[in-house]
């Protein structure tokens, strides 16, 4: 996202979009095939970008066609970074890292001897960090010297996240995130199920946030020599998105289950969910009024944020308004943990959602207030009003407003 608000985001058509804050397309250009990287915007207002035939494009702000290219030896699926002095660092599947100037010379290369999807991070320093395919974490100077490299287990895909103290933290697909200190001593590691292709998030606190294919969003804290665990937040699908954290803690991260997850960074109660229409692996981007921008595989941009000042619901733009009040279903049914729960109402109005036992005893009141018209996506945990997790079993949900009374039936799995 740019300073002035532009949007840019290239979707699975191999076209970069540049849209306005409110769903309007400013520009379009068609890239080339297989074109993965995410735009990154320089000081300048630049817009820079790699393709799958392998060159770095750079585009002036507002113009859609491109200042200049340089051409690297192979498909570039790693997202530029931006040093200080304007030079350009990304990764290319010819196993190089590139610097290329702002005015497209070629300030050097430094030769990592496998393909480089991880993006670059840069740190205060000025020193680069970036992942490869041999499963090697390098630490670069601006001036082109290696620091030093540590070798993982398996493939760097996640980029870098420079803590700090200089810890850098980075994803492997052995399913474990490791900490290295700015020596390229490896701290601790951090082990998952699954899978790390989700970039780390770091919020004021100090607590460390991604995603695992293990379907889980997890929360860590270094305590020096560990990891300690803060929390696991369990979604219906691989997560590949990296998460974004607004100012006030809420974590922000899409899934493959096709919801947009927000939620408190601190304890990760629910804020809000939203479903789209397809695996959502792009990674949420904030604007400055704290609406969130995020892509789906469904080819759709998704803009949630503030409405008539209820916080994080549906943004105007392009905000969908049922014809009637609806209650539409709940993912996943059945359910083990956790299921979303999404229902519409066309008008403002007071709306009852409550889960019953198959007795007709209320289980949990999930919602009782007045809203606004709009598409609505609420969690249930399979707690109860008391605190108490419920056995496993068929459970009534209804919906309750002036219009309807509309009930469906959710099972919760052992």
């Amino acid at each position: 996202m740019a300073p002035d608000t532009t949007i840019y985001v290239v979707s699975e058509n191999d076209t970069l979009y540049a849209m306005t804050p409110n769903g309007t397309r400013r520009w379009s250009y068609y890239m080339s095939q297989g074109t993965q990287s995410v735009p990154a915007v320089a000081s300048d207002s630049t817009i820079c970008v790699g393709d799958g035939q392998g060159n770095l494009v750079v585009f002036p702000k507002n113009l859609s066609s491109p200042l200049w290219r340089y051409h690297t030896g192979g498909s570039i699926l790693s997202s530029p970074a931006i040093g200080n002095d304007g030079a350009i660092y990304v990764g290319s599947n010819d196993g190089y890292l590139y610097a290329i100037n702002p005015d497209s010379t070629l300030k050097w290369r430094h030769n990592i001897g496998a393909a480089v999807r991880s993006s670059p991070a840069i740190s205060p320093d000025s020193t680069i960090y970036v992942g490869a395919d041999n499963g090697k974490l390098y630490a670069i100077s601006p001036s082109n010297t290696e620091k030093w490299n540590v070798a993982m287990p398996a493939a760097l895909y996640s980029s870098p996240l420079v803590g700090p103290d200089g810890t850098v933290y980075v994803g492997c697909l052995n399913g474990k995130l490791f900490a290295v200190d700015s020596q390229g001593t490896v701290k601790w590691s951090y082990t998952t199920e699954d899978s790390i292709i989700s970039s780390p998030a770091l919020d004021a606190g100090g607590r460390i946030f991604f995603g695992s294919c293990d379907h889980s969003v997890y929360a860590i804290e270094d305590s020096g020599s560990y990891a300690r665990s803060v929390w696991r937040y369990q979604t219906g699908g691989a997560v590949r998105s990296s998460a974004s954290i607004s100012a006030q803690g809420t974590v922000y991260i899409g899934s493959d289950d096709g919801i947009i997850h927000a939620f408190k960074g601190s304890d990760s109660t629910v804020v809000w969910t939203r479903t789209t229409g397809s695996a959502v692996r792009s990674s949420p981007a904030i604007g400055a009024n704290g609406t969130v921008y995020v892509g789906s595989d469904d080819g759709r941009l998704y803009a949630i944020g503030y409405v008539s000042g209820i916080e994080e619901r549906e943004a105007a733009a392009g905000r969908e308004i049922p014809a009637s009040d609806v209650l539409c279903h709940g993912e996943p049914n059945p359910f083990v943990s956790r299921t979303t729960i999404r229902f519409g109402l066309s008008r403002a109005g007071r709306a009852s959602l409550k889960v019953y036992s198959t007795a007709g005893a209320v289980v949990r009141a999930l919602v009782s207030e007045l809203k606004n018209p709009g598409y609505y996506a609420v969690s249930w945990d399979g707690i109860d009003d008391l605190g108490r997790s419920v056995p496993a079993g068929i459970y009534v949900c209804r919906l309750q407003t002036a219009e309807i009374q509309s009930t469906m039936i959710m099972a919760k799995l052992k």
